[in-house]
Parts: C-alpha cells; sequence; structure tokens
C-alpha cells in the first residue's frame, strides 16, 4: 500500500513539474507535493529497515533451531 501512494505521490510532483514548466506560478504546490514524497519516501525506508530486520530475526532464529 505505501507504494502505491509513494507512486501517486511522485506522479502529483511531476503533474506539478510540468505546469510550472508551462509557465504556472505555482510553487507552493510543488513545495507541498515534495514534502508528501519526502514523506513517503521516508515511510518506505522505514518499511524496508523493518523488512530487513524480520528477515535478520528469521536467520537468527533459523540457526538457533
Amino acid at each position: 500500500m505505501e507504494v502505491d501512494v509513494a507512486i501517486e505521490e511522485m506522479s502529483e510532483l511531476t503533474k506539478e513539474l510540468i505546469k510550472h514548466r508551462r509557465g504556472q506560478k505555482n510553487i507552493l504546490h510543488i513545495a507541498e507535493e515534495i514534502a508528501h514524497v519526502e514523506i513517503m519516501m521516508e515511510q518506505l525506508k522505514n518499511l524496508q529497515l523493518l523488512l530487513k530486520m524480520e528477515v535478520q530475526l528469521l536467520l537468527k532464529i533459523h540457526i538457533i533451531l
């Protein structure tokens, strides 16, 4: 689910950047979308860290057994 939301946020940022390139004055919208993308990237990094920790734990359990 987080990946889908991250893709959506990056798409919204892309849309705002294209609007800006075409001459629209939308700096605040761009800043807002950058913030959304940064939040989602942190969530994805945290999710990835948790997944790595789970794998390490499972490997340790397997070694013990």
